[in-house]
């Protein structure tokens, strides 16, 4: 697995302006970006709460709480997606700006 996909763990979404990406379309942008393929595997949630035990060092409950978070982003049902539109907090830079004003965080 690409060090860019461990930053990235289970599939949820990104929001940049008006545009909601998967972590997959992400990656696929942010591999455009930098010149190289960033590959992405899906964590299950007990993955997911594993990862953030062992990578990140989190108590087993704020992991667990966490991860399941994440579980249910991954289903669609994340705030972001389904909140009005009037409380939804959408930025001004593009994913690709993003990416590639901030390039040299992902240059090895």
């Amino acid at each position: 697995m690409d060090e860019v996909s461990d930053r990235f763990p289970i599939c949820c979404h990104f929001a940049s302006t008006n545009i909601v990406y998967s972590y997959i379309q992400a990656l696929k942008l942010l591999s455009s970006v930098l010149g190289r393929e960033i590959k992405h595997r899906r964590h299950t949630v007990a993955e997911q709460e594993e990862f953030y035990k062992t990578r990140f060092g989190f108590p087993p409950i704020f992991a667990e709480v966490l991860a399941s978070m994440d579980g249910l982003a991954a289903q669609g049902k994340e705030e972001l997606v389904n909140e009005p539109e009037d409380k939804k907090f959408i930025g001004k830079v593009t994913l690709l700006e993003y990416f590639e004003n901030n390039r040299a965080l992902w240059i090895k």
